[in-house]
């Protein structure tokens, strides 16, 4: 469900901790809201939850204002996750996740198979954790089972507010990968609250950034990166940034479909010297990826010879550009290629390609 903020407000007294925002938040996929303590990320989040209440502006869901919608609707519309977890210690994972389907007056059955359903989804074991106490689980497990409680009752929306920020950097890390294989699954519309750029840059399929009250820019994740609005954003994202965007960006996504490729057995001087590009990929009688070798060193060899000389390295799709990068580097070479599973060549990275955007 798409979200618009618009000329939102918030004021305690005299102090104005939300000043006048516009932002739109698009359907089913991760909004970050960034930016350092006290800039009115939270009161955000809490406003578009109806937790606080807003004194000018106006927020809509799906073109809906929340005026037009019923409180309690809303909440059941919502999923909502924060860093202290909140989970009732008296409550096994069965009964902190049950809550809300329970006040829906869900049947037994249908809630035990959605629960059944949630932890296999955030990775916890049910038959191993089901009827677990807070205390019993690690912090890594007890915000999972934070997670699986906030989607228990399959909300259009979920909010989240710098939930692993509690966490070691290990788990943490663990926890980002999961969640992002979790929102490939359920396409939510999420909002997520983190001061650190690290994870926002990860998890962001955009970035609103914000400094005292206001937000200084907002946009999709990677062209802030390369273009920061101002001095306050750049300090923000760092001087590296742009290079950090290339350990989560998969390389299915940057594949360049020009790139040049042979048979072993078909590959005579003549053939290779008319291949456009500066590398040439080599393939076997069953179209399955041998080697590349550059036109340059091609030149330098005998048809015979090439077998022998073929450079065998190569990523898969779900390398990141990153390992890309790497490969780039440490060989001296501007182009990888991508190669299936199956031994199929996708396609390559190219190193003057590699910064642009998806």
């Amino acid at each position: 469900m798409p979200i618009k903020l618009k000329n939102l407000t918030k004021k305690f007294g005299d102090y104005t901790a939300v000043n006048n925002i516009t932002l739109s938040i698009e359907d089913s996929k991760i909004t970050v809201l960034i930016g350092p303590s006290g800039c009115g990320k939270t009161t955000t989040l809490k406003m578009i939850n109806g937790l606080i209440k807003r004194t000018e502006g106006n927020i809509f869901f799906n073109e809906i204002s929340i005026d037009k919608i019923n409180p309690i609707d809303l909440r059941r519309r919502i999923g909502y996750v924060i860093q202290e977890i909140g989970l009732f210690p008296h409550m096994n994972v069965y009964q902190n996740i049950a809550v809300v389907p329970k006040l829906l007056g869900w049947k037994e059955n249908k809630i035990k198979n959605r629960i059944n359903e949630l932890l296999e989804l955030v990775n916890l074991n049910p038959e191993e954790n089901i009827f677990k106490y807070p205390k019993q689980l690690s912090g890594g497990q007890k915000q999972r089972v934070g997670v699986a409680r906030a989607l228990a009752a399959d909300p259009e929306i979920l909010l989240m507010d710098e939930p692993f920020g509690a966490i070691d950097p290990i788990n943490r890390e663990k926890l980002q990968d999961a969640f992002i294989d979790i929102q490939e699954k359920i396409k939510k519309t999420i909002v997520f609250v983190t001061h650190d750029i690290r994870e926002a840059i990860k998890l962001g399929d955009s970035i609103s950034v914000f400094n005292t009250g206001k937000i200084e820019q907002s946009g999709k994740t990677f062209e802030i990166i390369k273009k920061p609005k101002n001095k306050f954003v750049s300090n923000l994202i760092g001087n590296h940034a742009e290079i950090n965007t290339l350990e989560f960006r998969k390389a299915e996504n940057s594949i360049d479909k020009d790139f040049s490729a042979v048979k072993i057995n078909a590959s005579d001087t003549n053939l290779l010297k008319e291949q456009k590009n500066s590398y040439v990929i080599f393939l076997d009688d069953n179209n399955n990826f041998l080697g590349i070798l550059s036109k340059e060193k091609i030149s330098q060899l005998s048809t015979e010879n090439y077998l022998n000389n073929l450079k065998t390295y190569f990523i898969t799709p779900d390398s990141t550009l990153l390992d890309a990068a790497g490969i780039m580097l440490s060989k001296g070479i501007n182009t990888v290629p991508v190669i299936s599973a199956e031994k199929k060549v996708l396609g390559v990275i190219k190193y003057e390609t590699i910064f642009q955007e998806e």
